[in-house]
């Protein structure tokens, strides 16, 4: 692999939090932030797993919608995350 630079490696993870974005943009009504979207669907959104999902949800840091046994997470969550890893990446 090859090893990038610390701006070529600023700029690479600025668009795939674009490209992140987008996606939240994409699969939910952008002016419903309480949009809900399954566990595979927010790991999907987020380039996560759905067991590093559940793991952040047993460390309180995503916060689900559950329905039964079912867990959902809104927009506006899913958003707050990506803001989280935003600001950790700066």
């Amino acid at each position: 692999m090859d090893r990038m630079h610390a701006s070529e490696l600023t700029i690479h993870s600025e668009n795939l939090l674009a490209s992140t974005e987008a996606r939240v943009e994409n699969n939910a009504h952008a002016d419903d932030p309480n949009t809900l979207h399954s566990l595979d669907t927010a790991a999907w959104i987020l380039k996560k797993t759905h067991w590093t999902l559940r793991y952040h949800i047993r460390r309180g840091n995503l916060r689900p919608v559950r329905l039964g046994r079912r867990l959902f997470f809104t927009t506006a969550e899913l958003l707050r995350m990506l803001e989280k890893k935003r600001k950790k990446g700066k």
